[in-house]
C-alpha cells in the first residue's frame, strides 16, 4: 500500500453453516489427482484431503473443526502427506505430513 511489496502466506479459507452442518474450506482445489477421506462420512464429521503430484494443496472438513484447523498450517506449508496414513483418524495430523520440499 505504502509501495514496499508485502508477500501474504495466508491460506483463503471459506466455513458456512447449513442447520446442523458446518463446512470448513482451507483453499479450493480444482485440480488435482487424488482425495483421501479422514473419518466417516456415514458418521456426520470427516475432511477431505486433496492432494496434487504428492502435495496438499487443499482440505475440507465436513464437522470436524478439528481436521480443518490442524490442516491449515500444513496446506499453507505446501507438505507433502505421508500416503497411506493420512486417512486415518487414529493418526496425528501434525505427524503425518513433512516440511515443504
Amino acid at each position: 500500500m505504502c509501495g514496499t511489496p508485502d508477500s501474504c502466506n495466508a491460506v483463503p479459507w471459506f466455513w458456512s453453516d447449513h442447520y446442523d452442518t458446518s463446512l470448513q474450506i482451507a483453499v479450493l482445489s480444482p485440480s488435482h489427482d487424488e482425495t483421501v477421506v479422514r473419518g466417516k462420512p456415514a458418521d456426520g464429521a470427516f475432511g477431505v484431503f486433496y492432494l496434487k503430484k504428492g502435495r496438499l494443496p487443499a482440505v475440507d472438513a465436513i464437522n470436524s473443526p478439528r481436521e480443518y484447523m490442524r490442516s491449515r498450517t500444513p496446506v499453507a506449508a505446501g507438505a507433502r502427506p505421508i500416503t497411506g496414513r493420512i486417512g486415518d483418524p487414529a493418526s496425528p495430523l501434525r505427524k503425518l505430513t513433512g516440511p515443504r520440499v
